[in-house]
């Protein structure tokens, strides 16, 4: 007798292990479908990003829009207005380790958002000729690495908003740079398109 127990409390341990396990294999996962017509500005998206404050920021061909769960507040160029989206066509974005949230357009280069007025600071190499950002990482040291169409990788040092740029690039440096990358477990976050 003292043997069944035994036998039963194992079997009893071991199957309160499995059976959730095999109840959650049944869980379906459930989508929600938002077009233009829910009020997203385009239905061609180039890249998703939830920042920590719980928005989910979707850059389309025609506007960057904000999504807090309910509504959608989209944010457009206005000639008018210098701290608006500098360009409609929003290709890339990314937060920052210190919670800044960067917009890479496709000719309007990079941007920095302001949360407070909610508008956008340009940030820009002196000599500028491809404003069209592809991609947008962040490297342990803090650096802004912005990957454009024709004018190569570049790199921002956010504090003295000094830009470095890479016009060609060595075997050996591109072979560092791809490793750098890799290390980071945030690269699979921020990377859209």
């Amino acid at each position: 007798m003292l043997k069944f127990l035994k036998i039963f409390s194992v079997l009893q341990i071991a199957l309160s292990f499995f059976i959730p396990t095999i109840f959650a294999q049944n869980r379906s996962l459930q989508f929600e479908n938002f077009t233009i017509d829910d009020g997203l500005s385009n239905n061609s998206i180039n890249c998703i990003l939830q920042t920590r404050d719980g928005f989910l920021w979707i850059a389309t061909k025609d506007g960057l829009n904000r999504f807090d769960g309910q509504n959608f507040k989209i944010f457009k160029n206005d000639p008018s207005n210098s701290k608006s989206l500098t360009e409609n066509y929003v290709m890339s974005l990314l937060e920052s380790e210190d919670g800044t949230f960067w917009v890479g357009t496709w000719g309007g280069g990079l941007l920095k958002f302001d949360p407070l007025h909610e508008t956008f600071i340009r940030y820009d190499l002196p000599i500028n000729d491809d404003d069209y950002i592809q991609a947008l990482y962040e490297d342990n040291q803090h650096y802004i690495w912005y990957g454009t169409t024709n004018g190569g990788i570049n790199k921002l040092n956010t504090i003295s908003k000094k830009f470095y740029r890479t016009e060609k690039i060595s075997p050996i440096n591109f072979i560092f740079l791809i490793t750098t990358l890799l290390q980071s477990p945030r690269l699979i976050k921020n990377i859209c398109g």
